[in-house]
Protein backbone atom coordinates (compact mmCIF):
# COMPACT_ATOMS: atom_id res chain seq x y z
CA UNK A 1 0.00 0.00 0.00
CA UNK A 2 1.47 3.40 -0.94
CA UNK A 3 2.25 5.84 1.84
CA UNK A 4 -0.43 8.51 2.36
CA UNK A 5 0.45 11.87 0.90
CA UNK A 6 2.18 14.13 3.38
CA UNK A 7 0.76 17.59 4.05
CA UNK A 8 2.19 20.48 2.10
CA UNK A 9 5.12 22.09 3.88
CA UNK A 10 4.74 25.75 4.67
CA UNK A 11 7.32 28.48 5.00
CA UNK A 12 8.05 29.44 8.61
CA UNK A 13 8.33 33.06 7.51
CA UNK A 14 5.12 35.09 7.47
CA UNK A 15 4.71 36.95 4.20
CA UNK A 16 5.24 40.42 5.75
CA UNK A 17 8.59 39.47 7.29
CA UNK A 18 11.38 41.38 5.58
CA UNK A 19 14.53 39.65 4.42
CA UNK A 20 16.60 42.06 6.51
CA UNK A 21 14.61 41.41 9.67
CA UNK A 22 14.85 37.65 9.32
CA UNK A 23 18.57 37.81 8.47
CA UNK A 24 19.32 39.95 11.53
CA UNK A 25 17.38 37.55 13.75
CA UNK A 26 19.26 34.53 12.40
CA UNK A 27 22.59 36.30 12.86
CA UNK A 28 21.74 37.24 16.43
CA UNK A 29 21.02 33.60 17.26
CA UNK A 30 24.19 32.30 15.56
CA UNK A 31 26.41 34.95 17.13
CA UNK A 32 24.98 34.34 20.60
CA UNK A 33 25.88 30.65 20.35
CA UNK A 34 29.28 31.42 18.86
CA UNK A 35 30.15 33.79 21.70
CA UNK A 36 29.05 31.24 24.29
CA UNK A 37 30.90 28.24 22.91
CA UNK A 38 34.05 30.08 21.89
CA UNK A 39 34.32 31.28 25.48
CA UNK A 40 33.75 27.70 26.68
CA UNK A 41 36.54 26.48 24.41
CA UNK A 42 38.95 29.15 25.64
CA UNK A 43 38.22 28.44 29.30
CA UNK A 44 37.57 24.69 29.57
CA UNK A 45 38.64 21.37 28.07
CA UNK A 46 35.04 20.35 27.31
CA UNK A 47 34.71 18.90 23.79
CA UNK A 48 31.37 20.73 23.51
CA UNK A 49 33.21 24.05 23.13
CA UNK A 50 34.89 23.47 19.74
CA UNK A 51 32.02 21.32 18.47
CA UNK A 52 29.20 23.78 19.23
CA UNK A 53 31.27 26.80 18.18
CA UNK A 54 31.80 25.14 14.80
CA UNK A 55 28.06 24.49 14.48
CA UNK A 56 27.39 28.18 15.16
CA UNK A 57 29.96 29.20 12.55
CA UNK A 58 28.54 26.78 9.98
CA UNK A 59 25.05 28.14 10.56
CA UNK A 60 26.35 31.69 10.30
CA UNK A 61 28.12 31.08 6.98
CA UNK A 62 24.98 29.37 5.68
CA UNK A 63 23.02 32.52 6.52
CA UNK A 64 25.66 34.72 4.88
CA UNK A 65 25.35 32.66 1.71
CA UNK A 66 21.55 32.63 1.73
CA UNK A 67 21.25 36.38 2.25
CA UNK A 68 24.21 37.39 0.09
CA UNK A 69 22.09 39.64 -2.20
CA UNK A 70 21.41 41.91 0.80
CA UNK A 71 25.07 42.49 1.65
CA UNK A 72 28.02 44.42 0.30
CA UNK A 73 30.16 41.87 -1.50
CA UNK A 74 33.54 42.81 -0.01
CA UNK A 75 32.21 42.95 3.54
CA UNK A 76 30.37 39.63 3.27
CA UNK A 77 33.38 37.93 1.68
CA UNK A 78 35.72 39.15 4.42
CA UNK A 79 33.38 37.91 7.17
CA UNK A 80 33.00 34.52 5.52
CA UNK A 81 36.77 34.10 5.15
CA UNK A 82 37.30 34.95 8.80
CA UNK A 83 34.54 32.59 9.92
CA UNK A 84 36.03 29.72 7.91
CA UNK A 85 39.50 30.36 9.35
CA UNK A 86 38.18 30.07 12.92
CA UNK A 87 36.14 27.03 11.89
CA UNK A 88 39.18 25.21 10.50
CA UNK A 89 41.30 25.85 13.57
CA UNK A 90 38.59 24.58 15.88
CA UNK A 91 38.21 21.57 13.59
CA UNK A 92 41.68 20.30 14.38
CA UNK A 93 40.76 20.15 18.08
CA UNK A 94 37.36 18.64 17.35
CA UNK A 95 38.92 15.82 15.30
CA UNK A 96 41.49 15.15 18.03
CA UNK A 97 38.78 15.04 20.72
CA UNK A 98 36.72 12.58 18.68
CA UNK A 99 39.73 10.36 18.04
CA UNK A 100 40.54 10.28 21.76
CA UNK A 101 36.94 9.26 22.46
CA UNK A 102 37.11 6.36 19.99
CA UNK A 103 39.92 4.80 22.03
CA UNK A 104 37.43 4.19 24.84
CA UNK A 105 39.74 4.78 27.80
CA UNK A 106 38.26 8.18 28.69
CA UNK A 107 41.63 9.88 28.53
CA UNK A 108 42.67 12.97 26.62
CA UNK A 109 46.06 12.53 24.97
CA UNK A 110 48.91 14.90 25.66
CA UNK A 111 48.96 15.69 21.94
CA UNK A 112 45.33 16.83 22.09
CA UNK A 113 45.99 18.96 25.17
CA UNK A 114 48.93 20.64 23.45
CA UNK A 115 46.91 21.19 20.30
CA UNK A 116 44.03 22.74 22.26
CA UNK A 117 46.37 25.23 23.89
CA UNK A 118 48.06 26.07 20.57
CA UNK A 119 44.69 26.76 18.95
CA UNK A 120 43.62 28.92 21.89
CA UNK A 121 46.79 30.98 21.47
CA UNK A 122 46.20 31.34 17.72
CA UNK A 123 42.59 32.43 18.25
CA UNK A 124 43.62 35.00 20.86
CA UNK A 125 46.20 36.42 18.49
CA UNK A 126 43.57 36.69 15.74
CA UNK A 127 41.00 38.19 18.13
CA UNK A 128 38.46 35.46 17.42
CA UNK A 129 36.36 36.44 20.45
CA UNK A 130 35.77 39.83 18.80
CA UNK A 131 34.30 38.27 15.66
CA UNK A 132 30.71 38.04 16.90
CA UNK A 133 30.62 41.60 18.25
CA UNK A 134 32.12 42.79 14.95
CA UNK A 135 29.19 41.37 12.97
CA UNK A 136 26.69 42.87 15.41
CA UNK A 137 28.34 46.25 14.96
CA UNK A 138 28.32 45.99 11.17
CA UNK A 139 24.63 45.13 11.17
CA UNK A 140 23.88 48.05 13.50
CA UNK A 141 25.94 50.73 11.77
CA UNK A 142 24.90 49.69 8.26
CA UNK A 143 28.34 48.82 6.91
CA UNK A 144 27.40 45.22 6.05
CA UNK A 145 24.11 45.74 4.21
CA UNK A 146 23.61 47.36 0.81
CA UNK A 147 22.24 50.91 0.88
CA UNK A 148 21.41 51.62 -2.77
CA UNK A 149 17.89 51.55 -4.18
CA UNK A 150 18.10 47.93 -5.38
CA UNK A 151 19.70 46.85 -2.12
CA UNK A 152 16.97 48.50 -0.07
CA UNK A 153 14.29 46.78 -2.17
CA UNK A 154 15.88 43.40 -1.47
CA UNK A 155 16.24 44.16 2.23
CA UNK A 156 12.55 45.01 2.46
CA UNK A 157 11.36 42.17 0.23
CA UNK A 158 9.60 39.14 1.77
CA UNK A 159 12.16 36.77 3.21
CA UNK A 160 10.29 33.78 1.78
CA UNK A 161 11.48 34.70 -1.72
CA UNK A 162 15.13 34.38 -0.73
CA UNK A 163 14.35 31.34 1.40
CA UNK A 164 12.92 29.31 -1.46
CA UNK A 165 15.75 30.23 -3.82
CA UNK A 166 18.38 29.38 -1.19
CA UNK A 167 16.83 26.00 -0.45
CA UNK A 168 16.47 25.17 -4.14
CA UNK A 169 20.18 25.90 -4.62
CA UNK A 170 21.16 23.94 -1.51
CA UNK A 171 19.20 20.86 -2.57
CA UNK A 172 20.73 21.01 -6.06
CA UNK A 173 24.20 21.08 -4.47
CA UNK A 174 23.45 18.02 -2.33
CA UNK A 175 21.87 16.16 -5.24
CA UNK A 176 24.88 16.81 -7.48
CA UNK A 177 26.96 14.32 -5.48
CA UNK A 178 24.93 11.32 -6.61
CA UNK A 179 22.32 8.87 -5.38
CA UNK A 180 24.32 6.35 -3.35
CA UNK A 181 26.57 7.28 -0.45
CA UNK A 182 27.93 3.76 -0.20
CA UNK A 183 29.70 4.29 -3.55
CA UNK A 184 31.31 7.60 -2.55
CA UNK A 185 34.88 7.91 -1.38
CA UNK A 186 35.56 9.67 1.92
CA UNK A 187 36.23 13.07 0.33
CA UNK A 188 33.11 13.05 -1.85
CA UNK A 189 30.98 12.01 1.11
CA UNK A 190 32.55 14.80 3.16
CA UNK A 191 31.50 17.34 0.52
CA UNK A 192 28.02 15.78 0.45
CA UNK A 193 27.85 16.14 4.22
CA UNK A 194 28.81 19.83 4.10
CA UNK A 195 26.15 20.57 1.50
CA UNK A 196 23.56 18.60 3.46
CA UNK A 197 24.35 20.68 6.54
CA UNK A 198 23.57 23.82 4.57
CA UNK A 199 20.23 22.34 3.52
CA UNK A 200 19.49 21.31 7.11
CA UNK A 201 20.32 24.73 8.53
CA UNK A 202 18.27 26.51 5.88
CA UNK A 203 15.41 24.21 6.81
CA UNK A 204 15.83 25.20 10.45
CA UNK A 205 15.83 28.87 9.46
CA UNK A 206 12.88 28.88 7.11
CA UNK A 207 10.55 25.90 7.38
CA UNK A 208 7.83 25.03 9.89
CA UNK A 209 8.63 21.63 11.47
CA UNK A 210 4.96 20.80 12.10
CA UNK A 211 4.13 21.02 8.39
CA UNK A 212 6.35 18.07 7.45
CA UNK A 213 7.87 16.34 10.50
CA UNK A 214 9.06 13.32 8.51
CA UNK A 215 11.44 15.41 6.45
CA UNK A 216 12.86 17.11 9.52
CA UNK A 217 13.36 13.71 11.16
CA UNK A 218 15.03 12.31 8.03
CA UNK A 219 17.34 15.32 7.70
CA UNK A 220 18.35 15.12 11.36
CA UNK A 221 18.92 11.36 11.24
CA UNK A 222 20.92 11.59 8.00
CA UNK A 223 23.08 14.38 9.37
CA UNK A 224 23.75 12.35 12.53
CA UNK A 225 24.71 9.29 10.47
CA UNK A 226 27.03 11.36 8.31
CA UNK A 227 28.65 12.75 11.44
CA UNK A 228 29.23 9.21 12.71
CA UNK A 229 30.64 8.19 9.32
CA UNK A 230 32.94 11.20 9.30
CA UNK A 231 34.26 10.34 12.76
CA UNK A 232 34.81 6.70 11.74
CA UNK A 233 36.59 7.75 8.55
CA UNK A 234 38.86 10.16 10.46
CA UNK A 235 39.71 7.45 12.99
CA UNK A 236 40.41 4.99 10.18
CA UNK A 237 42.68 7.48 8.43
CA UNK A 238 44.58 8.20 11.65
CA UNK A 239 44.97 4.49 12.32
CA UNK A 240 46.19 3.91 8.77
CA UNK A 241 48.76 6.68 9.14
CA UNK A 242 50.00 5.15 12.39
CA UNK A 243 50.28 1.72 10.73
CA UNK A 244 51.94 2.80 7.49
CA UNK A 245 55.30 1.47 8.58
CA UNK A 246 53.78 -1.94 9.18
CA UNK A 247 52.05 -1.77 5.75
CA UNK A 248 48.64 -2.42 7.30
CA UNK A 249 45.46 -0.70 6.15
CA UNK A 250 42.15 -0.46 8.00
CA UNK A 251 39.21 -0.67 5.63
CA UNK A 252 35.56 0.11 6.23
CA UNK A 253 34.26 -1.95 9.13
CA UNK A 254 30.78 -3.33 9.80
CA UNK A 255 29.70 -0.23 11.73
CA UNK A 256 30.70 2.05 8.86
CA UNK A 257 29.02 -0.10 6.20
CA UNK A 258 25.87 -0.38 8.29
CA UNK A 259 25.69 3.39 8.75
CA UNK A 260 26.19 3.89 5.01
CA UNK A 261 23.26 1.61 4.20
CA UNK A 262 21.01 3.46 6.65
CA UNK A 263 22.12 6.79 5.21
CA UNK A 264 21.28 5.66 1.68
CA UNK A 265 17.72 4.80 2.75
CA UNK A 266 17.24 8.25 4.26
CA UNK A 267 18.81 10.03 1.31
CA UNK A 268 16.53 8.14 -1.12
CA UNK A 269 13.48 9.31 0.86
CA UNK A 270 14.64 12.93 0.86
CA UNK A 271 15.32 12.88 -2.88
CA UNK A 272 11.90 11.41 -3.57
CA UNK A 273 10.19 14.06 -1.45
CA UNK A 274 11.90 17.09 -3.03
CA UNK A 275 10.98 19.92 -3.21
CA UNK A 276 9.30 19.28 0.12
CA UNK A 277 10.00 22.81 1.39
CA UNK A 278 7.84 24.49 -1.23
CA UNK A 279 4.36 25.69 -0.41
CA UNK A 280 1.87 23.43 -2.14
CA UNK A 281 4.17 20.37 -2.49
CA UNK A 282 3.25 16.95 -1.14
Amino acid sequence: MPEPAEPAIQSAIPAPSSAEGVFCGICADCIGNLDRYLAEFMETASPEGPHKARVALRRLTTALDAFKPLMRKAEAKALRIRAKAIFRRLGTVRDADVYDQTKGDGRVSSETEALREAVRTALRQRKALEFGPLIRRKLTDGTLLRSGASGLRLRNAPAAVLARAAMDDAFAAVNSHGKLLIGMDDQTRHEFRKDLKSLRYLTDFFVTPDANPKRFADLEALQDLLGTLNDLANARQRDNTARNRARKTHRRGKAELGALKQADVLWARLRKAAPWWQVGSA
